[in-house]
C-alpha cells in the first residue's frame, strides 16, 4: 500500500513544487506534491493506522505530511516518534 501512495504522489508531483522545496532548503526526499493535493488523500486512508505508521517511517516529504492527517495521535508512542 505503502508503494501505491508513493506512486501516486510520484504521478501529481510538479516540477514548479520540487523548485520551490529545493529553493526553500528541503532536507528530505520529496517528489514535489502540492500540500491541498497530499489532503486529497486523507479521506481514502483516514483510519488506516498501518500506512500512517509505514508513512511516517519512509523519510519522504509528503508520505511523512499525510501520516499525521491520517494517524490516530492519541496511539502514538514517544517510542515510536522517536525513531523518526
Amino acid at each position: 500500500m505503502l508503494e501505491d501512495v508513493l506512486r501516486k504522489f510520484k504521478k501529481i508531483s510538479s516540477e514548479q513544487v520540487k523548485r520551490i522545496y529545493l529553493k526553500n532548503g528541503a532536507d528530505l526526499e520529496f517528489f514535489g506534491v502540492k500540500l491541498g493535493d497530499t489532503k486529497k488523500f486523507v479521506k481514502k486512508y483516514k483510519n488506516n493506522s498501518e500506512l500512517g505508521y509505514q508513512l511516517l517511517h519512509s523519510n519522504v516529504q509528503e508520505a511523512i505530511i499525510l501520516s499525521q492527517f491520517i494517524l490516530n495521535s492519541t496511539k502514538l508512542t514517544t517510542q515510536v516518534l522517536l525513531t523518526v
